[in-house]
């Protein structure tokens, strides 16, 4: 109940804003039409995604979002999308908040959990970068993305000067680690197959990386929280290299996927989506089942 209330509380925010902001308007279009029985049909919710958001060169502002010729665009219009409902004073930016959660850091003495030291990001965040091994080339790794999830609250044991001082004034083992504080409605990850390499330069990490239907958020990577079950909405998948390529995006439906290919929409099989999400999937969606 909670996450249907954010989420209607997003949509109702964005239909009812007076933004002239082009990307709100462009959402309260799509909204405004699946609000409606037609606006579910394939032709309608196509017009809508083409006529609203594809022809990008048009839209103000939008170039300052695409700084360079690499393949990062999509990440950096999810960016762009984030920004513009940071910005929407009218609601004081709530449509923004189901996106967000915090983070804290700890530093804590290996055999004594009472001598740490907490910190908490001041800003919250929208999205979570994951991390994808760049070997063995072309070969599918099990369970990665639990692991890459997992490798997010990592034990980092700390040395020299980084380490706590004990009850004697003497340096002991210390270790640091990232927990989530208050886990978001929707969960948004970017997989970092667009990373740089030991030389600085910036790869394209080609392997498959089976993207879950469904995960639960452990205690351990949170804040005194339970374990928190998170469904997958969508994602959108990237094929080419660093300099070009091609993105898709693909929707869940109650029984089936919406693929978009630029202006193109259809209908395919869940199982059709997860294998085109495994082999390139580059940012996923998640949100909250309680």
């Amino acid at each position: 109940m909670q996450l249907l209330n954010a989420i209607t509380e997003f949509r109702e925010s964005i239909i009812e804003s007076s933004s002239t902001n082009p990307f709100l308007l462009g959402f309260k279009g799509i909204f405004k039409g699946l609000n409606s029985t037609a606006g579910v049909q394939r032709g309608h919710l196509e017009k809508l995604w083409t006529d609203i958001f594809f022809p990008m060169n048009e839209i103000r502002g939008v170039s300052d979002y695409f700084a360079t010729t690499k393949q990062c665009d999509a990440f950096e219009f999810i960016q762009l999308c984030l920004h513009i409902l940071k910005q929407d004073k009218e609601h004081r930016g709530q449509a923004i908040r189901c996106f967000q959660f915090s983070l804290r850091s700890t530093i804590q003495a290996k055999d004594d959990p009472t001598n740490r030291k907490d910190s908490y990001y001041r800003e919250p965040q929208e999205i979570l970068d994951l991390p994808i091994s760049k070997t063995p080339l072309g070969k599918e790794i099990d369970g990665e993305f639990m692991q890459a999830l997992q490798a997010f609250e990592g034990k980092e044991e700390l040395t020299g000067d980084r380490r706590l001082t004990g009850t004697k004034g003497e340096k002991v083992d210390t270790i640091y680690y990232k927990q989530i504080v208050t886990p978001p409605q929707v969960f948004l990850m970017r997989i970092m197959r667009l990373n740089y390499n030991e030389e600085g330069k910036l790869i394209k990490i080609d392997r498959p990386m089976a993207i879950p239907q469904e995960f639960t958020l452990s205690s351990e990577m949170m804040v005194d929280s339970k374990p928190v079950k998170y469904k997958l909405t969508g994602g959108v998948t990237h094929s080419g290299t660093v300099n070009s390529g091609h993105y898709m995006a693909y929707i869940s439906g109650s029984n089936d996927f919406l693929e978009f290919n630029d202006s193109r929409v259809r209908q395919i099989g869940k199982k059709d989506a997860l294998k085109a999400l495994k082999v390139g999937a580059y940012v996923v969606a998640y949100r909250r089942e309680d």
